[in-house]
């Protein structure tokens, strides 16, 4: 995953933020390898790193959209955990 294609889907057209979402795009790594068993090696499939690379998208856009919020508790929206447990207990060869 680039810079480029993180900002093409959080539609960020300016430089400003791209210190910061670099940041985030390494959070995100770091929190699918902290919460998905193996994810190292799962990541290895194709099917299973083009799911993993759209989370990672995802926990990106949250982080960012609740970038305000960051002294309180925030915490991943529904849709994140649920993609999350999927690459936990999915069938990696699907």
């Amino acid at each position: 995953m680039t810079l480029e294609e993180v900002k093409n889907y959080l539609r960020v057209t300016y430089d400003d933020d791209d210190g910061y979402l670099t940041s985030l795009m390494q959070v995100a790594e770091d929190y699918l390898v902290a919460g998905v068993t193996d994810y190292l090696k799962k990541k290895e499939n194709d099917h299973f790193k083009a799911r993993a690379e759209i989370v990672k998208l995802v926990i990106i856009q949250n982080l960012y959209d609740e970038r305000y919020m960051m002294g309180q508790a925030l915490e991943m929206n529904y849709i994140v955990r649920s993609m999350i447990t999927q690459l936990e207990y999915g069938d990696v060869n699907v």
